[in-house]
């Protein structure tokens, strides 16, 4: 592996780290419970985490030759990524309150067949 090569993965592990330093924090700000997101800052965070993984993968695969390798790495892009979304998905649900609880009527019977 040549200097050019090396420098490219390093790069690369700069922007995967970055990326998952990233998600980390904005994992832990939901986990907590008290800072609340809204659309656009949710979809900034996934852009935030999606773009410098992104460029990561397309770096490291730059510098392989191997198929299976590339597949590999594309296999844990994916996986990264879709842990993330099912994160800010259940933030979306569970956590932000952009449910409409106003569709639900909570009445009793008794109420209903008077």
């Amino acid at each position: 592996m040549g200097k050019k090569h090396l420098t490219i993965r390093m790069i690369a592990g700069v922007f995967y780290i970055c990326g998952l330093l990233f998600a980390a924090y904005i994992g832990i700000l939901m986990l907590k419970g008290n800072f609340m997101f809204n659309m656009s800052g949710l979809i900034i965070c996934a852009l935030g985490v999606c773009i410098p993984i992104a460029i990561a993968t397309f770096l490291l695969i730059l510098t392989m030759n191997e198929i299976d390798k590339r597949i590999r790495i594309m296999n844990v892009y994916v996986l990264i990524i879709f842990v993330f979304y099912i994160m800010l998905l259940m933030n979306i649900l569970f956590r932000n309150g952009y449910r409409q609880y106003g569709a639900v009527n909570t009445i009793s019977m008794t109420e209903y067949f008077k």
